[in-house]
C-alpha cells in the first residue's frame, strides 16, 4: 500500500496468485526464486529491496 497498490493489482502485475501474495506478506510462505524476481520486476525494484534475509 505505501506504493499505491493494492495485493490485487500487485498479485495481476506480477502474475501471481492473490492468496500466494497474502500469504508471504504475512510470512506464511518463503517465495521461490521466480515468484521474488516478478514482484520485483513489477516493483521497479532489487529482490534484495523487496525482500529482507534474516
Amino acid at each position: 500500500t505505501s506504493l499505491g497498490f493494492t495485493q490485487r493489482q500487485v498479485a495481476e502485475g506480477a502474475d501471481i496468485n492473490v492468496t500466494t501474495l497474502i500469504n508471504i506478506e504475512k510470512g506464511r510462505a518463503i517465495p521461490n526464486l521466480l515468484y521474488a524476481m516478478k514482484l520485483a520486476k513489477f516493483l521497479w525494484m532489487m529482490v534484495e529491496e523487496v525482500f529482507e534475509y534474516r
